[in-house]
């Protein structure tokens, strides 16, 4: 073989690994940047009150394995719009209850829709069950149509709370994120508990807010695949009060 044969060869095998190495590297940082959880490690000692929000989407869950997580509440969909209903909701409700964590339901607000007609169909989705935790209304721009002015979704949004609240006779809590919060919450509902959405850092939009969702992308045992990770701002005293609200 000639030597620049050889000298050839040489660098095309140098060339190779050096491409190899690449690849692996490209791959390492996908795993560990482009799929890393979304949210933050919180400290115990601060928030040691922890839950989760589920839908069907979460599939089929292990509740005795969310117990052993010591997971202490849990938010449960219950309906969106005027028409739909969770599938999971009542086998879900269920199983929290007989598992000792307490459990309430959440309604998916959408904006094309009647509040009051929401607000029945929120009602009729519960059937007369008596949740631990207050309900919930989710208040979002995400996959949610904008054919009305926001002045008429706030108005829509108040006619539903105060339905609700004048039937269940509970303070309805609000969850969005900090953007929804400025558009949809902040001078209208004063006398409603937040339920705020912050990936990055704790909510700063308001000092009322009583539940901090912290993580879209959270892993739990119990539960195949991303949850949704939320924490109680107080300690178990304070807990023990929100329950009796």
């Amino acid at each position: 073989m000639k030597k620049k044969t050889r000298r050839r060869l040489r660098w095309l095998f140098i060339l190779i690994l050096i491409l190899a190495a690449v690849t692996s590297l490209s791959v390492l940082y996908i795993k560990t940047e482009l799929f890393r959880p979304m949210g933050i490690t919180l400290s115990n000692s601060r928030f040691p009150i922890r839950g989760i929000d589920i839908s069907k989407h979460n599939g089929i869950i292990d509740f005795d394995a969310l117990e052993v997580e010591h997971v202490r509440f849990i938010f449960i969909k219950a309906s969106e719009g005027v028409t739909h209903v969770d599938q999971r909701m009542e086998v879900n409700f269920r199983h929290a209850q007989e598992h000792g964590i307490a459990a309430g339901f959440y309604h998916f607000f959408r904006f094309t829709n009647n509040g009051l007609e929401q607000a029945n169909a929120f009602l009729e989705a519960l059937k007369g069950a008596h949740p631990d935790l207050p309900p919930v209304v989710d208040v979002e721009d995400h996959l949610n149509l904008h054919v009305h002015s926001t002045a008429e979704k706030i108005a829509q949004l108040k006619i539903f709370i105060d339905a609700i609240e004048s039937v269940l006779k509970r303070k309805v809590i609000i969850y969005t994120n900090e953007d929804g919060y400025r558009k949809y919450v902040r001078g209208h509902f004063s006398n409603n508990p937040l339920w705020i959405a912050s990936f990055n850092d704790p909510p700063r939009v308001d000092a009322r807010w009583i539940i901090w969702q912290h993580s879209h992308n959270g892993r739990i045992a119990g539960i195949n695949g991303h949850v949704d990770l939320n924490v109680f701002n107080g300690d178990e005293q304070a807990f023990q009060q929100f329950l009796a609200q």
